[in-house]
């Protein structure tokens, strides 16, 4: 399996975008809720939190598929952001890439923490097959740790 991360650039705020509208098309769904904003309240959002500098594109096979952020804190990792296009979904790729995360981490022994929706439960199941334990449970999410 073929996959590389780039860091992002401002040419890819469209790419980007597109990625988190689609890849949480479900979730916003599923929480049915004022959580998420309105499609122009989100890309207004987006807009003014946009650093390429925090984000890389996951490249698979030569193709952009995804967004991952990761952020290296004082004493952990933290997994801000990982979003798949759905058609690249269920072939790897996302456990692929926390897996390259979790050995980075391993090597300065550092715990990696990221925070899912509750109703991904997709999602969920995922990072628990791949160790993450549950340590904290918010009205929204769970916070997950591992190492």
């Amino acid at each position: 399996m073929d996959i590389t991360l780039r860091l992002s650039t401002e040419d890819d705020f469209d790419f980007l975008f597109n990625v988190t509208t689609i890849a949480m098309k479900n979730t916003r769904l599923l929480l049915a809720s004022k959580y998420y904003a309105s499609e122009e309240e989100r890309l207004e959002y987006f807009k003014q939190s946009f650093k390429p500098s925090q984000n890389q594109i996951i490249i698979y096979n030569n193709i952009d598929v995804g967004r991952l952020r990761v952020e290296k804190l004082l004493d952990h990792f933290h997994i801000g952001t990982l979003e798949i296009l759905p058609e690249y979904q269920s072939k790897g790729i996302g456990s692929a890439i926390i897996n390259l995360v979790i050995e980075d981490a391993q090597m300065i022994n550092y715990p990696v923490y990221l925070e899912v929706h509750k109703v991904n439960i997709r999602a969920y199941q995922l990072y628990q097959k791949l160790g993450f334990k549950t340590e904290q449970i918010t009205p929204f999410h769970y916070i997950m740790v591992h190492g």
